[in-house]
């Protein structure tokens, strides 16, 4: 996979491409539709994602602490597993938050990626002040022979849309099966290992803990989750995502436990997958008390991963 970082100057042979433009937040299996139906239409022609880093809702909010379900690199992960080709991911600034809704089709579009043919959902928006819609676009990109298809949403089997904002709500409700479901694939998070209080290693579990910041913070509780610590080899651990009210309350921590691994991993960005919501925090009366049941939660991901 191919990753552009703007639209500027890019070689003849990635252009005549099918794109897909939106926020694609999460990949869900919603933008995995879109982009099925993406390729169906040019199976022939590479398949490319339009994206804007950061997302613009992100950018105008002014704060962009816990509220996406997947960072950028995350995203070209997932994308580049579901088979796109190229990405495009554009710098959202000021500069471009100004282009008007012509000038993203002209600069953009038509004399930057070039493609052959568009994917988008029928509520896209976009130039300044969202006063172009998919309708435009189509009428535009028609005089330059570039073929626009306008999507519905796509619900899932109950009838209730996919969006991101359901599995951000699915996760801060541990409903960690319903986002999973919706994602079609497990919810993935990221971050730097950061040295933390090292209680774990006293414990006995030693954690490699990281921040979420710009990602949504779930429920507080212990997860069955998969980690690649740089090596993209997926091992078992657990999980405790919370304040650790037992020793001190303190700021949310991702801390996780590797079964069967021993090793110096501050510094490095790890990405963990959460598989399983296994339960609530909970405070306990003392040490030894917590550590029992980490042991107990230890257990309860081997078995769940066995399974």
């Amino acid at each position: 996979m191919k990753v552009f970082s703007g639209f500027e100057r890019v070689p003849d042979e990635f252009k005549g491409a099918t794109i897909a433009m939106g926020a694609f937040d999460g990949l869900h299996l919603g933008h995995k539709s879109l982009l099925e139906i993406a390729k169906k239409a040019c199976p022939d022609e590479p398949l490319g994602l339009l994206l804007f880093e950061p997302p613009p809702k992100l950018f105008f909010s002014k704060n962009t602490h816990g509220s996406r379900l997947a960072t950028g690199r995350i995203t070209e992960i997932l994308a580049e597993k579901i088979g796109v080709d190229i990405i495009f991911s554009l710098n959202f600034d000021e500069q471009f938050a100004a282009l008007s809704a012509l000038e993203f089709i002209n600069k953009v579009v038509i004399n930057g990626c070039s493609p052959k043919h568009i994917v988008v959902g029928h509520d896209f928006r976009f130039g300044k002040g969202r006063t172009g819609d998919a309708k435009l676009l189509s009428e535009e990109c028609a005089k330059h022979s570039i073929k626009v298809t306008i999507l519905e949403p796509i619900n899932d089997d109950t009838g209730l849309r996919i969006s991101s904002t359901r599995i951000k709500e699915a996760l801060q409700q541990g409903k960690m099966d319903l986002a999973n479901q919706l994602l079609g694939h497990p919810w993935t998070i990221e971050g730097v290992v950061e040295h933390g209080q090292k209680l774990g290693r006293v414990l006995g579990f030693p954690t490699a803990n990281i921040k979420l910041y710009q990602q949504i913070e779930p429920l507080f509780g212990i997860y069955a989750v998969k980690v690649d610590i740089g090596d993209r080899v997926m091992r078992s651990g657990v999980a405790n995502f919370g304040r650790t009210p037992t020793t001190g309350v303190r700021d949310p921590l991702f801390e996780t436990f590797i079964l069967d691994f021993d090793g110096d991993l501050y510094g490095r960005n790890i990405i963990i997958e959460l598989h399983k919501f296994l339960r609530p925090e909970e405070k306990y009366n003392s040490l030894d008390e917590l550590k029992a049941q980490i042991a107990i939660d230890v257990q309860h991901a081997r078995d769940y991963f066995a399974n």
